[in-house]
């Protein structure tokens, strides 16, 4: 992507090659064609990662408790702990949460580090998921101090945000899917660790289970389950490792066969036949 500063258009685009010599095609932020310029206008800038991260860790050490830079992940930095209510809270810092199947493939690993109690997720991006793993998501920049203050950032708003979000992280008081955007959204159950959920199909397996279980009802039949769907299994909705880690702890089988229910404690996995293909999203 591009950004196009013209006075026609304003707002990010992209570049194409061009048949001819020395000049670009430019399109537009909604695929609109902004005609050919020459390559010379366009400016190419590129991020130093390193530097970013050092930076970042140098504005953010006034708030820590304890520091531990660790890189998890290319999109996840564990940066420390903050002190709240006289406990350490562990501080990740995560970039390309708008992105549904990275913010998938975070909340599982964030999913495996659960004992290390609910923590805070400083996100990049105002696009974001509330909540990955057990831990807080809030948006780094919606938390600068003014400017008379010492510190860069305003921890009494990083911990009045943590409160309000400390109840869903550890499952809310009863079961239910929260979109925050068209193919985004999260599963919370009492007890259990938020689940991010990736795409429409995945929002709405759940949503669909949710409403049985409250119903009194909870076993779901595979075809009502998967109506308006391609696929034939809620399986098939999920990446294997994403399956994996939720089956028979959020899902399962019902009582009979063909059936699939929201489950509310957890189960022993079973060896159960289920169709071999696999639809990611």
């Amino acid at each position: 992507m591009v950004l196009i500063e013209d006075d026609d258009v304003d707002g990010e685009g992209a570049v194409k090659p061009s048949a001819t010599e020395g000049m670009i095609h430019a399109v537009g932020p909604f695929g609109e064609d902004v005609g050919k310029r020459p390559a010379s206008d366009v400016e190419m800038f590129a991020v130093n990662a390193q530097w970013l991260h050092e930076t970042l860790m140098r504005l953010m050490k006034p708030l820590l408790s304890k520091r531990a830079a660790q890189i998890l992940d290319p999109d996840l930095t564990l940066v420390g702990a903050i002190q709240i209510d006289e406990a350490d809270v562990p501080v990740y810092f995560a970039r390309r949460l708008n992105d549904p199947k990275a913010a998938q493939r975070l909340d599982l690993m964030l999913r495996t580090r659960g004992t290390a109690g609910v923590g805070i997720v400083f996100a990049a991006s105002e696009e974001m998921p509330s909540h990955l793993g057990p831990n807080v998501v809030m948006p780094l920049l919606s938390h600068l101090a003014s400017a008379d203050e010492e510190m860069l950032f305003a921890r009494d708003g990083i911990e009045l945000a943590y409160r309000d979000g400390l109840s869903l992280a550890r499952g809310g008081v009863s079961p239910r899917v929260v979109r925050t955007g068209k193919q985004s959204g999260t599963l919370f159950i009492p007890g259990r660790e938020p689940l991010h959920l990736a795409g429409n199909d995945q929002l709405t397996i759940f949503e669909r289970l949710v409403v049985a279980a409250a119903k009194g009802s909870p076993d779901v039949q595979v075809k009502a389950l998967m109506e308006g769907f391609e696929s034939r299994s809620p399986q098939q909705a999920f990446r294997k490792e994403t399956w994996d880690s939720i089956r028979d702890v959020y899902i399962g089988k019902g009582a009979k066969n063909g059936y699939w229910r929201l489950l509310l404690t957890a189960q022993p996995t079973e060896a159960v036949a289920e169709p071999a293909e696999e639809a990611t999203v």
